[in-house]
């Protein structure tokens, strides 16, 4: 299996599964896709360099340092597996935050439905990877997307920014 910086490969899907070939003579392999960097070096809606991961096995696959470079319907599909591998609810609204010996507590609105959760601390348990976005994560390390400027509605920034 070669792995390279750049990318010579195709992707689809077949039988509900992400398949890779690797140049046109590889053998086709099923494959999960990973971020490759963390939360805090991903562009938004972009994202960052990809890993594409043997299915069911640690062994890489291939590397996509700009998944923005593939074909539009190649980008939509690691995208698609992104997101199934990656869950991070969005927060549509903060019902109430509470302080309690210098632990946050965080009840709330996600895409995902409601949610309660824990913030040790702000300063450091919080990143603003790019303008108007913030990531939360909590004691669990559960992260958690924060778009304050577009998602929340006034009661919701109150509370907001009591803490952050």
């Amino acid at each position: 299996m070669a792995t390279g910086t750049g990318w010579d490969g195709r992707l689809w899907r077949e039988g509900g599964r992400l398949m890779f070939r690797y140049g046109k003579d590889g053998d086709p392999v099923a494959v999960k896709a990973r971020w490759a960097r963390p939360l805090s070096d991903r562009a938004p809606d972009v994202g960052g360099p990809v890993s594409l991961m043997l299915a069911g096995r640690k062994i890489e696959a291939a590397w996509i340092p700009d998944p923005s470079a593939l074909p539009d319907g190649e980008r939509r599909l690691l995208f698609e597996e992104l997101r199934h591998g990656t869950v991070i609810p969005r927060i549509l609204r903060i019902r109430r935050v509470h302080s309690r010996f210098g632990n946050y507590y965080w009840d709330v609105e996600t895409d995902l439905g409601p949610r309660r959760f824990l913030l040790s601390s702000p300063e450091t348990n919080s990143i603003t990877p790019a303008p108007g976005v913030v990531m939360l994560k909590d004691v669990f390390d559960n992260c958690y997307e924060l778009r304050p400027e577009s998602d929340l509605d006034r009661d919701s920034l109150r509370e907001m920014e009591r803490v952050l």
